[in-house]
């Protein structure tokens, strides 16, 4: 085997390892830790902290969404936003322990913050253990699905 063609199979071999087999690639870089754990905190907080009747303060996180998981976001929020897309109730979510990675899969980072989650509407209010599940991913950070539990008693689902 001549130099040129052993050289030629080496660059080959090169540029075949970096492409996948399938022509693209669906996986993400993984994402560094304290980032997913600072960027979830913020979301979580962002996201389910508003007022009632306030329509910018209820999307002032919509950027940091990807478009699939801020339609998912309002889904989940109908029956509580007026015709105007607002709020009929008022949100605070404020942490209430460190948050944790639960799982990274294909560079997308799964992060629970526990906390208290407060509700009020016109006179009523009630405060609910809660954790806030934020899958996240890409460059700059984007939000990929984010889930809110409510617990009752010694249930560690929020932890």
């Amino acid at each position: 085997m001549s130099i040129t063609h052993a050289g030629c199979l080496t660059i080959l071999c090169l540029v075949a390892s970096l492409v996948p087999i399938s022509g693209h690639s669906t996986q993400q870089a993984p994402v560094e830790e304290e980032s997913a754990l600072s960027f979830a905190r913020s979301v979580a907080i962002s996201a389910l902290t508003f007022r009632q009747g306030d329509r910018d303060g209820f999307v002032r996180s919509r950027a940091t969404f990807t478009d699939e998981a801020w339609t998912e976001f309002a889904k989940d929020m109908q029956g509580w936003l007026d015709h105007d897309g607002a709020p009929t109730f008022s949100s605070t979510f404020v942490q209430s322990s460190e948050a944790r990675v639960v799982d990274e899969q294909n560079g997308l980072t799964h992060v629970r913050v526990p906390g208290r989650l407060t509700q009020s509407q016109n006179q009523s209010k009630t405060t609910y253990r809660a954790a806030v599940d934020v899958w996240a991913a890409g460059r700059p950070l984007r939000v990929h699905k984010l889930t809110q539990t409510t617990c009752a008693g010694a249930s560690k689902a929020c932890s």
